[in-house]
């Protein structure tokens, strides 16, 4: 998990992947986020992604944060053959685990992005929470 210490902790990491199929196959990649006051108060959520929600909220991010664009990783490639074989869902997960550890280490401004936000739905988490 990355963690960002900021007036409250967050830390997301990427946890897994499952295969859907439906009509047509997928992966969804599955996130645990957490958020709490303090690192011990922290409560967890998870959050599944296809990998085209990934290069969607990267390229909503590139456009959003010019200034930043030029320091945010590089997504895996999505040019794959085979794309539900187990090789290229585990080489892309830790490609997008990279990725998630580059933007909470590196680029914790993109955390209270409204891109991020929407993506990790934190927003809504945290109101969730604080409710209860």
């Amino acid at each position: 998990f990355f963690k960002q210490k900021t007036a409250y902790e967050i830390s997301l990491g990427l946890v897994g992947s499952e295969m859907c199929i439906r009509d047509r196959g997928y992966t969804e990649y599955i996130m645990r986020c957490q958020w709490g006051k303090t690192f011990e108060t922290m409560k967890p959520w998870m959050v599944a992604r296809r990998f085209r929600e990934f290069v969607a909220v990267d390229a909503n991010l590139r456009g959003a944060l010019p200034d930043l664009a030029p320091h945010l990783p590089p997504l895996p490639s999505s040019f794959v053959l085979f794309a539900m074989s187990a090789e290229v869902v585990e080489a892309r997960q830790r490609g997008l685990e990279n990725y998630l550890r580059k933007l909470v280490t590196e680029l914790p401004t993109t955390l209270r992005s409204q891109q991020i936000d929407e993506f990790l739905c934190i927003s809504d988490r945290i109101a969730t929470m604080t409710q209860a």
